[in-house]
């Protein structure tokens, strides 16, 4: 059971009524969750839409397989759903930075060219490749505009690689991000663990904490927007 709530004592009286009431309703195991009527709303529809993309996403196994020899979808779908860890679990499920690397990019970038070869008449690879694009460039938009808002002077992004603890910079998403900034007309600088600089602590800087570890340690009145926490902005 999660439980969270705002509620005073007498609405946690009428609360636990309702609690009691569902435990005689349903005998079986269950998860009750308590917030806003905004995000219990959410929690509904997100939960009925991602229904709704994992069956689209079978049935798309389905319709490679009539155009490829030597596929059969429903074991590619049978094994699928034996990735416990990542795939049917709770991983990826807290939004933030942007998919990375150098193999799922470029997976979705090659199924988006057989989408295309194939005919498909979709293509939903390519879309969730757009998306990451736009997501890149809003992130790189809200950089620019704390930048200006507070008459700041330098975009820093913290981690260049794809992500903390590789030194990988395939795919990476600070890099799309950072490339947005340069195209809007703010080039950043990109710090990690093997840079070796002393900043100019009379400039005041906008950093994007793209890896959780800070690898510099910042003067006051440095603005840290963190992508983990829903882009949240704080000043030092």
């Amino acid at each position: 059971m999660l439980f969270r709530s705002k509620t005073n004592s007498e609405n946690t009286e009428k609360l636990n009524r309702l609690l009691y009431f569902y435990d005689i309703l349903y005998n079986k195991e269950k998860r009750i969750v308590v917030g806003t009527w905004e995000e219990a709303e959410a929690i509904k529809v997100f939960y009925n839409t991602f229904i709704s993309t994992k069956i689209s996403f079978v049935n798309m196994i389905l319709d490679f397989s009539k155009k490829i020899k030597n596929l059969d979808p429903n074991f590619v779908c049978q094994e699928l759903s034996k990735s416990t860890y990542r795939l049917i679990s709770d991983m990826y499920m807290k939004p933030g930075m942007g998919d990375g690397g150098p193999c799922h990019p470029r997976d979705n970038i090659a199924l988006s060219y057989l989408s295309q070869k194939y005919d498909m008449s979709y293509d939903f690879f390519g879309f969730i490749m757009k998306i990451r694009e736009e997501q890149a460039k809003n992130a790189a938009k809200l950089l620019i505009s704390t930048l200006i808002e507070n008459n700041y002077d330098k975009i820093i992004i913290n981690g260049k690689s794809y992500k903390d603890n590789v030194n990988l910079i395939d795919g990476s998403y600070s890099i799309l991000i950072g490339n947005y900034c340069k195209e809007l007309g703010y080039e950043p600088f990109y710090i990690d663990n093997n840079t070796q600089i002393k900043l100019d602590p009379k400039l005041k800087y906008v950093v994007l904490l793209s890896h959780k570890k800070l690898y510099y340690e910042f003067s006051r009145n440095t603005i840290i927007i963190d992508p983990w926490e829903g882009y949240k902005i704080e000043k030092l």
